[in-house]
Parts: structure tokens; C-alpha cells; sequence
């Protein structure tokens, strides 16, 4: 390996040292190399380490991927560790493998800039993502005249499906995984581990490479931009920030008309119960009193405190961007009666409420408003009697107040309500 390895590294300060035909050899080479070794580097594809390793600040969407990922995995890869006989030997040779693959990932990009192997690169080009995608996605946007982005995203797309497709996916073996399909679903997959292949480390996991390729997909290629050029991605980006970051996809959907309403609501309401699952199991975790094992990179990228009510927090905050999310789903088909009921009973934020029923309603919203407020939630009330004071007066305004204060139960203990009617009727008695 080191012989061979020294004429890529003089490629670059000698770039006539061979001919192309020798370095796209050498290029295919040293990429079927790469591969041998990152098939034992099963961190090299877990999208957990790829985030806890940025040093940006992560969003709430990709808190959230780490935390249900990492708390849910039935097997993880520490506790695996000491189901696998580990000899010294073998423990030598993997870290001898991952210096070369060091030294082949910083060479591979510059042989092809150099030597100008772009055709070679679309033909290698997930064999370049899988060796380093920061790399490649730098390599793709420097040299975009070179490369076809419908092309790229084919080719991606397809090779998830292949490996999803794959038989060896479902082969069994003598460890279990619980890994999540594209649609957010817990499923039992095993992973096939041959005894001399595995005999000192666990192998990445097929979900785990279609993790790190739909990641950067969206992050790095295609998602880099606000995406309204590329229309025919549309729903792809789409659900991928559903996964990896709810915040850009609320901007997302007011420029996009390129997306599936329909399939895109649908797939929100599998990311909530999947959600809602997962919520279920880390609350059974803490009424039980269960330790919150998570290592320190933790508490600096994800979670303020190593504890179950960070993680419950985190849970809820991405919940309530998946809700916004819905609300503009449902506001492009008309159906402001659920759109306000969620506003109401999930999201809970009444000046939101009190604002889309002046935008989107008419006087019968806001009487649903108050009915859905009274019915639903009704720590909101005092919220709502605020919002009516405060908005500006519109036709019909005092007998919705006044249905709004007849509404209100006997036995209902409300903060300064006095307060808040003297005011409601100042503000009337002014006009």
C-alpha cells in the first residue's frame, strides 16, 4: 500500500509523472482500496458522528435524528463490541487500514482536479461520496459544467433503492439492529456479518450508507441553495428536511409549487407517530428512573443537561415545527377549520390563533376559535381574552366578545379576569 500510495502523492507535484490512462488505473485502484476500507469503518457512515462532528450549531431536526437514532438503536456499537472476539493483532492492522485510508481520501480529489478525471468521477461518483462526501460535494460545485445534477441525484437516489433492495439487507446473521426505513418506520433488519470479515469490527450497516447518501443529498449537493432550481427534487428535498431540518422546509413550502401536498402531509403524519412512539418509550425511560447514557459530545452539541427533560424538550420543539409545517400543508388545500385546531391544540399559541383566524376566517372561525379554545384548551382562554383586547376591532368584534365572555364556565378560575373585562369593555366604551 505504501509504494502505491507514493505515486499519488507525487501526482500532484509532478502531474506528467504518468499518463491519464495509468492515473484513472490508479484512480480505480485506490477507490476499490477506499472501499475495502471503509467497509470496516462503520462510524465513517453514521450520520451521528457526521453531525456531533460539525462545528456549526445543529437545528432542532438533526438534534432530534441524534437523539431518537441513538437512544432507540436495540444494539449500538459500543455494546457490540464485546460480543466480537478482539485480538491485538487485528486491532493493529485496522488502525495501519485507516492511516492509509487518511492518506488515499486527502490524494484521490486532487488526482482528479488535477488530471481533469471528471468523466471518471460520474462514473465513481458514490465511491467518491462514501470516501468523502465535504470533499466531493466541493468537487461537484467547483466543476459543475462537468456534471449533470439530474445525473447525480440519480444516481443517488438509485443506489439507495439498490441497497434497500438488496438481498444481502435482509440476510441473517448473528447481530440485530432496529433501523428506520425512508419513512421514519422502526424495523427489524438483520445485519450478515462473516465470522473472518467481522472478527474485530462491526461492519457498516446497509440503512446506515443510505443515511450518509439521503444526508448528503439534501445538505450538501441540491439542499445547499433555497432549491427552487431544482424543481423536478421538489418533494426529495422535501422529505428529507423533514428529517434533517424542519426550519429551511417551512421557507421551503412558500416558494415551492413544485410539491405533492397530498404525499407530503402524509409523510409528516408518519414522522409524528414515529415521533410519538419514540416520546413514549423515553418517558417510560424516565417514570422508570433510567439513566440517560449519552457521552459528553452530547451535552455540547445537542442537550444543555444530560437529562430526560432536555430530551422530552428537544422532542417537542421538533413537533412543533413538523405542525407548522402541516398548518401550510393544510392552508394550501383550504382546510382552515383543522388548520386553526392544530394551531389550537398542538402548536398552543394564541396570537398565532387570534392572527390566521383575521387572515384566513370569517365570523364562524371565530366562533370556532372560541369553541375549539373552550373545548380543547382551556389554559388558552386568558391568552384569547388578551388577543381580543389587543387586535384591532373588526365588524362583528362585540358579539363575538360577548359570546366569547358568556362561553367562559362558572367553575373555570381565570388569572385577572377582572382586569382583563374591565379592560375589554374601556376599550368598546372608547369606540
Amino acid at each position: 500500500y505504501p509504494k502505491k500510495l507514493k505515486h499519488v502523492t507525487d501526482a500532484k507535484q509532478q502531474p506528467r509523472y504518468c499518463s491519464n490512462r495509468e492515473n484513472e488505473k490508479s484512480l480505480e485502484y485506490y477507490l476499490q482500496l477506499a472501499a475495502q476500507l471503509l467497509d470496516e469503518d462503520q462510524s465513517h457512515f453514521d450520520v451521528i458522528e457526521t453531525l456531533l462532528s460539525q462545528e456549526r450549531e445543529l437545528n432542532i431536526s438533526e438534534k432530534m435524528w441524534i437523539l431518537t437514532n441513538k437512544l432507540l438503536e436495540d444494539v449500538d456499537y459500543d455494546n457490540s463490541r464485546s460480543k466480537i472476539n478482539f485480538d491485538m493483532n487485528a486491532e493493529k492492522q485496522h488502525s495501519s487500514h485507516m492511516k492509509i485510508l487518511g492518506e488515499v481520501q486527502r490524494q484521490v480529489f486532487d488526482m482528479i482536479d488535477i488530471n481533469q478525471l471528471f468523466d471518471n468521477a460520474q462514473k465513481s461518483l458514490i465511491a467518491l461520496i462514501e470516501l468523502d462526501a465535504d470533499h466531493s460535494k466541493e468537487l461537484l460545485t467547483n466543476h459543475i459544467q462537468y456534471f449533470d445534477v439530474k445525473n447525480i441525484v440519480d444516481t443517488i437516489q438509485s443506489k439507495i433503492n439498490e441497497i434497500n433492495n438488496s438481498k444481502s439487507y435482509a440476510n441473517s446473521g448473528n447481530l440485530n439492529n432496529i433501523v428506520n426505513d425512508n419513512n421514519g418506520n422502526k424495523s427489524n433488519k438483520n445485519i450478515n456479518h462473516n465470522h473472518e470479515e467481522s472478527a474485530y469490527r462491526i461492519k457498516a450497516t446497509p440503512q446506515q450508507k443510505c443515511n450518509y447518501l439521503r444526508f448528503f443529498l439534501v445538505n450538501k449537493l441540491i439542499g445547499s441553495g433555497d432549491g427552487t432550481e431544482h424543481p423536478k427534487f421538489h418533494n426529495l428535498l422535501a422529505y428529507s428536511y423533514i428529517e434533517f431540518d424542519t426550519e429551511k422546509l417551512l421557507k421551503f413550502m412558500s416558494i415551492s409549487n413544485s410539491i405533492t401536498v397530498v404525499a407530503m402531509l402524509e409523510f409528516i403524519e408518519s414522522r409524528l407517530r414515529y415521533v410519538a412512539d419514540c416520546r413514549s418509550q423515553i418517558t417510560k425511560a424516565k417514570d422508570t428512573n433510567q439513566r440517560l447514557q449519552l457521552d459528553s459530545r452530547f451535552q455540547s452539541k445537542v442537550l444543555d443537561v444530560l437529562d430526560w427533560d432536555q430530551v422530552l424538550n428537544t422532542y417537542e420543539a421538533y413537533c412543533k415545527q413538523l405542525y407548522e409545517c402541516y398548518v401550510v400543508l393544510l392552508n394550501r388545500l383550504g382546510r382552515y377549520d383543522e388548520s386553526l385546531e392544530i394551531i389550537l391544540t398542538k402548536i398552543k399559541d394564541m396570537d398565532k390563533a387570534v392572527t390566521y383566524v383575521q387572515t384566513y376566517g370569517d365570523e364562524s372561525l371565530w366562533h370556532k376559535l372560541v369553541d375549539g379554545t373552550l373545548a380543547k384548551a382551556k389554559e388558552l382562554v386568558p391568552q384569547l381574552l388578551d388577543a381580543v383586547i389587543s387586535h384591532p376591532t373588526r365588524s362583528g368584534r362585540n358579539d363575538f366578545s360577548i359570546d366569547l365572555i358568556q362561553r367562559i364556565p362558572n367553575d373555570m378560575h381565570l388569572p385577572d379576569l377582572k382586569q382583563k373585562l374591565v379592560d375589554l369593555f374601556r376599550g368598546y366604551s372608547i369606540e
